[in-house]
């Protein structure tokens, strides 16, 4: 409900008569403190408390708010991205001129440190930070076993008449198909 008031001076303060539903709806008394809120530009809102709980914040500044964040981020992520890039491309050329040296000038600069790392690794092993791997276990020599022939065993003789005569057995051949039950 809109209802219209006019300012007034009075005594050097300006002054805005309040309606008495409005009165009601804070439940103001007489020579009761109101504070006033300036929320949007050419809104102000009263209540009785110096702190203003609940409602809703004002929706431009919140998308302002949103926009700056956002242009954060968008900014934060491009660094990211470049910084990977160049992060990348540094250990990239770092590689390659590795290699090129290695390839151009096979007794240059870093194969002398090379070879000096492992003179010195070799000289003072105690003082390596990377130990050298684990030797392997040595093998064990084979020992050479006796073999001793075993007796030929007769399968167990049974009453429903199996061939134990002790000759071959038939040959079956794998290749060709065979009928069950046939």
């Amino acid at each position: 409900m809109a209802e219209q008031r006019h300012v007034f001076l009075l005594n050097r303060s300006h002054v805005i008569a309040l309606p008495v539903a409005v009165l009601k709806q804070l439940g103001a008394r007489r020579g009761q403190a109101l504070y006033w809120h300036t929320t949007r530009k050419a809104e102000a809102v009263l209540s009785p408390e110096a702190r203003r709980a609940g409602g809703h914040p004002e929706g431009l500044s919140l998308q302002r708010q949103l926009a700056i964040e956002r242009a954060e981020v968008a900014r934060l992520t491009q660094r990211n991205e470049a910084r990977d890039r160049t992060m990348y491309a540094e250990g990239y050329n770092v590689g390659y001129l590795q290699a090129q040296e290695a390839l151009l000038r096979p007794g240059g600069a870093s194969a002398e440190r090379q070879r000096r790392r492992r003179i010195y690794a070799f000289a003072f092993p105690e003082g390596r930070k990377d130990p050298s791997p684990v030797p392997a276990p040595r093998r064990r020599r084979s020992r050479k076993v006796e073999t001793i022939p075993a007796p030929i065993l007769s399968p167990p003789e049974s009453s429903e008449g199996a061939d134990t005569s002790g000759g071959e057995a038939p040959q079956v051949s794998h290749s060709e198909p065979t009928r069950q039950g046939s």
